[in-house]
């Protein structure tokens, strides 16, 4: 019998979870065991689980459990631990990220295996579940944020969202906020979003028209003859919702920074700080809910730069509801690897130790 052990996150700004309490009810439904470990993060709580008719687990517990056992989370673990289990979760640990190495040989060394959830894919090769939309939603929220608090000379390091907040909560915030710069300086930002068509840029999208803000929308087309683009130097907003890959080529570098410029704030939302794919290489570490931006001097003045990976956890219910509506199926079908995105997920893991291992 296929048996899932939802862990618990070992981030402190993580809320996010890949699998509800009416998710797990389905999975039981279907014949298989969950077993759920207490959290004082998560969104939903133990209660609801345990209604559900989930076995209930201390935090952690998972080293112990059956090796059988598959286990589930979000976000990466310690990786000073050789890790035995099949794990599902991001690791993000394939693109030559900081510790990437180390985190592949916790696998090596414990003979486990791990299904990325940034790989799983179908036979085309596009990604089966991504919380890209509210990733773009959020990650431009906090772009308009900083830009608003720039402009209305009130940027400081209390300039972030609530957590555990909703579109509809942020989409006031920023109104209120709107409202009051426009009526004083009647403008709006001019915002450039680069991979406008996928999930992220999508949700970047849907943030940026729900105010009112007309956004100039890049994609391959725009982007195909490689960066860096002059034209981003000319708004006040970037938002990068492009995935980093080997073929990636910088959008923006540091010897632009030199040149007359509008741009004030950078939205990274892809994140990749760490990889040598990196399209935004002027910086060197992501920035988080708590601190959400790093501030580059320069000759044409500051340059506010926010990178906070795990974004969607600032909408955790929301999130974690439309993830597990991607997700749920091909849980329900694991059944030792036989379903065509594990197989998938499987083989580019096995590749991966090979080539950065062995």
């Amino acid at each position: 019998m296929t048996h899932f052990w939802l862990r618990s996150e070992i981030r402190d700004d993580e809320f996010r979870t890949p699998l509800t309490p009416k998710g797990a009810k389905k999975l039981l439904d279907d014949g298989i065991s969950v077993t759920v470990e207490k959290s004082t993060g998560r969104v939903f709580s133990i209660d609801e689980y345990r209604s559900m008719g989930c076995e209930i687990a201390e935090s952690g517990s998972w080293r112990s459990s059956d090796k059988k056992t598959i286990i589930l989370g979000l976000k990466e673990l310690n990786n000073e631990i050789a890790l035995s289990h099949r794990h599902i979760m991001f690791a993000h640990a394939y693109k030559e990220q900081k510790d990437s190495k180390k985190t592949l040989d916790c696998f090596k060394r414990g003979g486990g295996v791990l299904y990325d959830l940034e790989y799983l894919t179908d036979l085309s090769g596009k990604r089966v579940t991504a919380f890209g939309h509210y990733a773009g939603f959020a990650g431009a929220a906090v772009g308009l944020k900083i830009w608003l608090a720039k402009k209305n000379k009130a940027l400081n390091s209390k300039t972030r969202f609530p957590l555990d907040t909703n579109k509809a909560e942020i989409l006031s915030i920023l109104n209120n906020g709107l409202s009051h710069h426009i009526l004083n300086r009647n403008d709006k930002p001019r915002v450039i979003i680069i991979g406008a068509n996928g999930r992220v840029g999508k949700g970047a999208r849907e943030l940026f028209s729900s105010l009112a803000i007309q956004t100039l929308d890049w994609d391959i087309k725009e982007t195909s003859h490689g960066g860096p683009f002059s034209e981003i130097l000319d708004t006040d907003i970037f938002v990068n919702c492009v995935l980093a890959s080997p073929l990636s080529k910088p959008f923006i570098n540091k010897e632009m920074l030199a040149l007359s410029r509008k741009l004030s704030v950078i939205s990274d939302v892809s994140c990749d700080p760490g990889s040598k794919y990196n399209t935004i290489p002027l910086y060197t570490q992501a920035t988080s809910f708590e601190n959400p931006y790093h501030t580059i001097v320069t000759v044409g003045g500051p340059l506010y730069i926010t990178a906070i990976n795990n974004l969607p956890a600032m909408l955790p219910r929301e999130s974690s509801l439309d993830f597990e509506r991607q997700l749920l199926t091909y849980l329900t079908d694991f059944k030792e690897d036989s379903h065509g995105v594990w197989k998938r997920a499987k083989e580019v893991f096995d590749t991966t130790i090979k080539r950065v291992l062995m």
